[in-house]
C-alpha cells in the first residue's frame, strides 16, 4: 500500500491559502520552520500555526513540521537522502 502523495505548492498559492503575504512567509523559510521541496511548500502545511510565534510576543517560532513527519509520507515516493540535503 503506497502513501498518498504529497500536493505542493508555491510560494504565493500557499500564502494566498493562508491568507497572508509571500513577504511574512520568507524568515520561517530561512530559518527552516517552513521546509521547501523543490523550491515548493506541502499544502498540507496550510493552517498548521506555523505562525504562532510572529502572534506571541517572546514565545520561539512554531515548527510547522518536523522534519519526520514531513519526510514519512515523502519516504516512499522521494529520495529521503536528497530531502535532507535540500533542508541543510
Amino acid at each position: 500500500m503506497s502513501a498518498p502523495p504529497v500536493t505542493l505548492i508555491s510560494g504565493r498559492e500557499f500564502a494566498r491559502r493562508e491568507g497572508c503575504s509571500e513577504k511574512l512567509m520568507r524568515r520561517p523559510i530561512e530559518r527552516g520552520e517552513l521546509v521547501l521541496i523543490s523550491g515548493k511548500l506541502d499544502a498540507a502545511l496550510v493552517k498548521t500555526g506555523w505562525r504562532e510565534g510572529n502572534r506571541k510576543e517572546g514565545a520561539p517560532a512554531a515548527v510547522s513540521a518536523p522534519l519526520s513527519a514531513l519526510s514519512a509520507p515523502l519516504a516512499e515516493t522521494a529520495d529521503l537522502d536528497k530531502l535532507i540535503a535540500l533542508n541543510g
